[in-house]
C-alpha cells in the first residue's frame, strides 16, 4: 500500500479500538464534513445499530446540545444502554412511544435541527421527514433493503429541507475519525461486544443480526490470553 494512503494510529488508541476506524470514518465524513453539526443543534438519530451509535457520538462531539436515538424492542437490552453510555441523551423505543410527540415536547414544537437516518428501514426513513424542523437537514446513511422507498415528498418540499445522501468515507474523514478516537472522553471499547476467534464467526454473526451485539473483533489464537 502506498505510504500516502496510510493513516497512523494515534498514541493511546489501542488496536481493538483502532479496528473501529472505518465505521467511525463513515460517520465523521457525513456528520462533520457534509451535514455539519452546529453548536447547540438538536439531533435525532434513527436506528440504534453501530453506525447509529457512532453517528450519535460524532454529533455530540461536534457540539450538538441534545442527541436522541430512535430504536425498537430489540435495542433495549444492550444497544440503548450502550448509546446512553456513549453520550446519547435520550432513547425512544418507537414500538412503545410516539417519537414525534416526544421530540416536539423536547424542542417546544420546533423539532430536530438534524436527523441522521441510520436504519435503512422504510418507516424510519419516512419518520425523518416528520421529526425534522422547517429548513432542517437530513443525513441519509442507512441502506434500504430495496431501491424504491416511499418518502413524504410534499412534506419535504414544504419544509424546504436539505437532504444529504452519503456513501463510504473520504481520506480526510479518516483523519477526523482517528482524532475523535484519540480525544473523545467516551469509552469506545463499549462498542466492542464480542472478542472472538474467527472459528466462532457463526455465533458472533447470529448475535449481531439479532441485536445481542454491537461490534465484533476477531482475534488470532496468539492473543487469546490477552482478551
Amino acid at each position: 500500500m502506498p505510504e500516502k494512503l496510510l493513516h497512523k494510529i494515534p498514541e493511546g488508541v489501542p488496536f481493538d479500538v483502532a479496528a473501529l476506524a472505518e465505521p467511525v470514518a463513515i460517520v465523521t465524513g457525513y456528520v462533520s464534513e457534509r451535514v455539519k453539526i452546529y453548536l447547540q443543534d438538536f439531533v435525532v438519530v434513527v436506528g440504534a445499530g453501530p453506525i447509529g451509535m457512532l453517528a450519535a457520538l460524532a454529533a455530540k462531539e461536534n457540539g450538538a446540545s441534545k442527541v436522541v436515538m430512535l430504536g425498537v424492542d430489540a435495542d433495549e437490552p444492550l444497544r440503548f444502554k450502550t448509546a446512553l453510555e456513549l453520550g446519547t441523551d435520550r432513547v425512544i423505543n418507537v414500538m412503545k412511544e410516539n417519537a414525534q410527540e416526544i421530540i416536539s415536547d423536547m424542542t417546544d414544537g420546533r423539532m430536530a435541527d438534524v436527523v441522521i437516518e441510520a436504519s435503512g428501514n422504510e418507516k424510519g426513513i419516512q419518520s425523518a421527514f416528520h421529526i425534522v424542523r422547517k429548513c432542517g437537514r437530513i443525513c441519509i446513511i442507512g441502506l434500504a433493503a430495496k431501491d424504491g422507498v416511499s418518502v413524504p415528498w410534499n412534506t419535504a418540499q414544504s419544509k424546504i429541507l436539505d437532504v444529504f445522501f452519503n456513501m463510504s468515507s473520504s481520506y480526510t474523514s479518516w483523519d477526523s475519525a482517528l482524532k475523535l478516537m484519540a480525544n473523545t472522553k467516551y469509552d469506545l471499547t463499549k462498542l466492542i461486544s464480542h472478542k472472538e476467534q474467527i472459528e466462532n464467526w457463526r455465533d458472533v454473526f447470529d448475535d449481531l443480526i439479532n441485536g445481542r451485539g454491537i461490534k465484533a473483533v476477531f482475534i488470532p489464537e496468539s492473543e487469546k490470553q490477552n482478551v
